[in-house]
């Protein structure tokens, strides 16, 4: 509809709401949409010069900016690095301490993961109370919340074995990521910790937050080559070998962060 019109212009007609709809009951839906150009904005690449740099707050002109930017990319690929050097440590704890988990903490942990998913559609302007999932969601669910549920009892046993306690200044810090993340005065993070009575549990992932740093300090990390990408289907119709080593990182990544875990602070944000 949108095609061919000027600023100020409007334009009616039928359009079929697609099958990936984020409400199920209007997929496939079709209705009548009216439109009006408001605006019409478009993304101007500037040249790089040093009056582009001096206006982006780098100094020393076009050299300056170049080096800083390349400082900030090598940084955000160590972070990376150490990210993911940090959740394969809390994969091989998980792998290797196998023993049975109440399932009353998969049961919390649960709760935890669709409370994430409710706060995530509120920030998208969405109904949380609209959230609804099929069984495989919450088959997919239930295995990440038996992994946050291990993961988090072998890292309080290491935090006791260790004597790793969080002390005041650490909840400072935090509740000041918090704000600053959400844009939020630190007063307004620390009022809404203390309404919802979450202070415990922010010490708790504080505390797993500071046992998987020490893990990672004092483990022996060893850098290999990325894999190789899944090789093209052969001809004559046969399959590619199955490589799901990608996945299984994203997976854990997401289920750390998922489970409140800091793993990579500049990647989160």
């Amino acid at each position: 509809l949108l095609i061919g019109l000027k600023t100020g212009e409007t334009k009616e007609g039928e359009v079929t709401i697609g099958e990936s709809a984020e409400f199920e009951h209007l997929s496939g839906v079709t209705a009548v949409a009216k439109v009006e150009v408001v605006s019409i904005q478009a993304h101007m690449v500037p040249e790089i010069d040093d009056a582009l740099a001096e206006q982006l707050g780098f100094e020393g002109g076009v050299e300056g900016m170049t080096a800083a930017v390349r400082g900030e990319l090598e940084n955000y690929a160590n972070e990376n690095r150490m990210g993911q050097a940090r959740v394969k440590i809390l994969e091989q704890l998980v792998q290797s301490n196998e023993f049975a988990i109440p399932d009353g903490m998969i049961d919390e942990q649960m709760s935890a993961l669709i409370d994430e998913l409710r706060m995530r559609r509120a920030y998208a302007g969405q109904d949380p109370k609209g959230l609804r999932l099929s069984d495989d969601q919450m088959a997919d669910l239930r295995t990440r919340a038996e992994f946050a549920a291990r993961a988090s009892s072998i890292l309080t046993g290491v935090a006791r074995q260790e004597s790793i306690e969080v002390a005041d200044a650490d909840i400072d810090a935090k509740v000041a990521e918090i704000a600053e993340a959400r844009g939020q005065a630190v007063e307004a993070v620390q009022a809404m910790i203390a309404q919802e009575g979450a202070t415990d549990m922010l010490r708790g992932r504080i505390q797993e937050e500071k046992t998987i740093e020490w893990l990672y300090e004092n483990a022996k990390i060893t850098e290999v080559d990325a894999p190789a990408e899944p090789a093209a289907p052969a001809a004559g119709g046969g399959e590619a070998p199955e490589w799901n080593a990608k996945m299984k990182k994203d997976e854990l990544l997401a289920v750390a962060k998922q489970m409140g875990l800091d793993v990579n602070s500049k990647m989160k944000k």
